[in-house]
């Protein structure tokens, strides 16, 4: 653990850590989600359960670099980052430093740092100051999925300990959200013509299915079993379109059952599954927290796709959403089309790719021009031969 102490501010006495042991991790779980809990922006993406449980499956990854800024004492900014080694054109190994909870087979959105708002100019110059410093062996910062409006991404660009920096690759990311309304008319009334057209052709087909039964987890052996029956089904949807499913790896169904175990205790958990003659045939797994719910991962049966369980579930949902008082749903990352048909805004993430050599960041930006021309080359000669063949 290393620490800088006193230094100069207005504000008192700061002091800052790097937090690098499993115990110094455990330590901060009050702070962390003190600070969380003042956050207009916390998700379960910068949650403590999401964070600990992330490190504890997939620590091996790298080293810990949990930035904790105190201003007399009191924890005022937390700054989740972790060291490991990327590879430079897929040949050198070079230091970088990321987002705890990024990596492996895992993809959140909307990391960021924690942090009590009336001290935020003093927290994040402490923490961009200790990056760009103390870290000398650093060459690479990799930050994914940041929310657009956080003031992280300046403060570290803008750092007069930017100097011997490159100018960063920066690029957005866009997502379909959702404010929603006190009743369920309003909602609709803001939606395409088509999208409720389709709401009410639906709604229509599940009443004139008899035995169908919509149920909420409450406790753990429903997760469980629950999860099970996602995994299952998300798999056999995957398996008729030929793709992989998200379940493939023995870290990320442990990671993703104990997370849900935990956010059930939080009440932050809607792991909700429908049913037709006691035959689960969807399941949705959501996140709730902030007043917002996230959909994460779903999974049906493809042997009853013309009841469009999918989208049964994600009616059902948002109504009970809008009745108990959510204030907006976020449908994350992933460009599908069937998003359009329950929300009409978005929401910005911005990414950043930042080298500490300038001549490194310009090869880098070369290399990545020069795939995505082969990539081209390589489809545009793909699609000519099928024509030829034809």
């Amino acid at each position: 653990m290393a620490e800088i102490a006193h230094l100069g501010s207005q504000n008192g006495n700061v002091t800052v850590e790097h937090i690098t042991t499993d115990a110094g991790f455990d330590a901060l779980q009050d702070d962390w989600q003190h600070l969380a809990s003042r956050s207009r922006a916390a998700s379960v993406f910068n949650g403590w359960h999401w964070n600990r449980l992330w490190w504890q499956h997939y620590g091996d990854l790298g080293e810990l670099c949990i930035v904790v800024v105190r201003i007399n004492n009191t924890v005022r900014m937390i700054a989740p980052f972790y060291v490991c080694r990327t590879r430079m054109f897929r040949i050198w190994p070079v230091k970088t430093l990321k987002f705890i909870g990024t990596g492996g087979d895992t993809s959140p959105d909307d990391l960021d740092v924690l942090y009590d708002q009336p001290f935020q100019a003093v927290t994040l110059s402490a923490v961009a100051q200790s990056i760009l410093r103390s870290l000398p062996e650093l060459a690479r910062i990799s930050l994914a999925d940041v929310p657009a409006q956080s003031p992280l991404l300046d403060e570290l660009t803008t750092s007069d300990a930017a100097n011997g920096w490159s100018s960063p690759r920066l690029w957005k990311t866009q997502r379909r959200v959702q404010q929603l309304p006190d009743s369920l008319e309003t909602y609709l009334a803001g939606l395409s013509r088509n999208a409720r057209k389709h709401w009410r052709r639906r709604t229509k087909a599940l009443s004139a299915t008899e035995g169908f039964h919509f149920s909420r987890c409450t406790s753990a052996q429903e997760v469980d079993d629950t999860f099970d029956e996602l995994v299952s089904l998300h798999r056999s949807r995957h398996a008729t379109k030929g793709k992989t499913d998200s379940f493939n790896s023995h870290r990320y169904l442990q990671f993703h059952r104990t997370l849900m175990h935990r956010l059930l205790q939080s009440d932050e958990l809607w792991l909700v599954k429908l049913q037709l003659n006691q035959r689960t045939v969807g399941v949705e797994y959501a996140y709730l927290c902030n007043g917002e719910l996230a959909f994460f991962q779903a999974g049906f049966d493809p042997e009853y796709q013309s009841v469009s369980p999918g989208h049964q579930l994600m009616m059902h949902m948002i109504e009970h959403a809008i009745a108990t008082g959510v204030t907006s749903i976020d449908l994350l990352k992933g460009d599908y089309d069937y998003k359009n048909s329950y929300t009409r805004q978005w929401r910005t993430t911005v990414s950043i790719d930042w080298w500490r050599s300038s001549v490194v960041t310009m090869l880098y930006r070369h290399a990545r021009t020069l795939k995505r021309w082969w990539t081209r080359a390589a489809t545009a000669m793909t699609r000519w031969r099928r024509r030829r063949e034809q």
